[in-house]
């Protein structure tokens, strides 16, 4: 449900004519303007829309899904911001911009990111999850392996 209302409230927004009024007018196009108010904007969003998408999708059954939920999230939140930028066209005083997309693609791209280096694999909790949790006492550090991989034993 959560990720529904997230599309909801992006859809809303996509379809607003103007956003000059809440500081997130179109910013000049370029490397540079990727750090203007409205490309982060789209970031934090589609960051926040992939992070929902995984939790929708992890621990399914599905056959893609449960084998690659990361990419599943990441690609879902892809193709939702080109469906976004299709609308815009197509909204009164908006239009579909290429560096969205771009700021889109790394909002969504560096939640992967983190999501593949937090969440449980097949092969065990990953480094970061199990440097964490050392961290907070809740388990001891592992020792490592002559290969640098983390023991599944825990001691």
């Amino acid at each position: 449900m959560p990720l529904l209302a997230w599309i909801g409230f992006l859809w809303i927004l996509a379809s607003m004519s103007c956003l000059d009024r809440y500081g997130l007018a179109e910013s000049a196009p370029g490397l540079t303007g990727l750090l203007a108010p409205d490309k982060i904007a789209h970031m934090c969003a589609y960051a926040v829309l992939t992070a929902l998408a995984f939790r929708v999708g992890y621990g399914r059954r599905a056959p893609l899904v449960s084998a690659a939920p990361v990419f599943c999230a990441v690609l879902f939140s892809l193709l939702h911001g080109v469906a976004e930028e299709v609308h815009q066209v197509y909204v009164p005083g908006r239009m579909a911009s290429a560096w969205d997309l771009l700021a889109d693609g790394i909002g969504a791209a560096a939640m992967g990111l983190l999501l593949i280096l937090w969440t449980d694999r097949p092969r065990g909790p990953s480094r970061v999850g199990l440097w964490l949790q050392a961290l907070r006492g809740a388990l001891p550090v592992r020792p490592r392996t002559s290969a640098g991989v983390v023991s599944a034993r825990v001691e």
